[in-house]
């Protein structure tokens, strides 16, 4: 609806340095949620960057059964 009516949705740009700085805090064990509130960005943007950064993700936490 808001192409629509003209507005223009744009997304944030990762920059090379910000991609670089996310992989070696991830590197040295920040979680995804800390790099997400660190640099105000959404899960998505932050993973599409450290996959474009060649990061190996580490493995999940198993979830809790409730």
């Amino acid at each position: 609806m808001l192409r629509e009516q003209g507005v223009e949705i744009s997304k944030r740009k990762v920059s090379d340095e910000e991609a670089a700085a996310m992989a070696a805090e991830y590197a040295a064990g920040a979680t995804m949620a800390e790099l997400e509130q660190s640099h105000n960005m959404s899960h998505g943007a932050v993973l599409r960057s450290l996959h474009r950064s060649g990061v190996a993700m580490r493995a999940s936490a198993p979830r809790r059964k409730r």
